[in-house]
């Protein structure tokens, strides 16, 4: 790893608890807050922290709880604060297609949102209603339960045991 790339320019000190405050523009950029979780790793020289990333423990359940759509013909994808990290096959989706800004905000309402106007709209078809459900773990927004639908839908309740299931495995 070349440090000087990866570098802020800043230099922190470490207080009597080992602790080192990471700096406010990694922070936001990482939407590191208060109780977030990172992983800590040492390479021999350097010391590396990094978010942690919980939807990628519990792959193989998201992929169960997607494809439980399929059946519905429901597109639906998971992704977490900052890209989709699965899709069911309906959708086909890019894993690791980047969230936009305007879609991150959403998620970090921390409340169900319906949409009539595809905001983010990554399987280029064209669906009428999109419903975005925030998942949490620990107090924390780690990512969403996104449904897409061809038809007009201003009632996704059949997807919240879904997105709390989600929520139940990531905590």
């Amino acid at each position: 790893m070349n440090l000087k790339q990866k570098s802020t320019n800043s230099i922190r000190r470490i207080d009597g608890l080992g602790r080192v405050v990471i700096p406010k523009e990694i922070r936001e950029k990482l939407c590191l807050v208060e109780g977030s979780s990172v992983q800590v790793f040492f390479d021999g020289t350097n010391i590396i922290i990094g978010k942690n990333d919980q939807t990628q423990d519990i792959m193989e359940q998201i992929k169960i709880c997607l494809g439980a759509f399929e059946d519905f013909n429901i597109f639906a994808f998971v992704c977490n604060t900052k890209e989709i990290v699965a899709s069911n096959s309906f959708a086909k989706i890019a894993v690791q297609q980047t969230l936009p800004k305007s879609f991150q905000e959403i998620l970090f309402r921390r409340e169900q949102k319906i949409l009539h106007n595809n905001i983010f709209n990554p399987c280029k078809k064209a669906f009428t209603t999109q419903c975005i459900f925030p998942l949490i773990s620990k107090g924390e927004v780690c990512g969403g339960l996104v449904i897409m639908t061809e038809k007009f839908c201003d009632n996704f309740n059949f997807a919240l045991p879904v997105a709390k299931i989600l929520e139940k495995l990531l905590n």
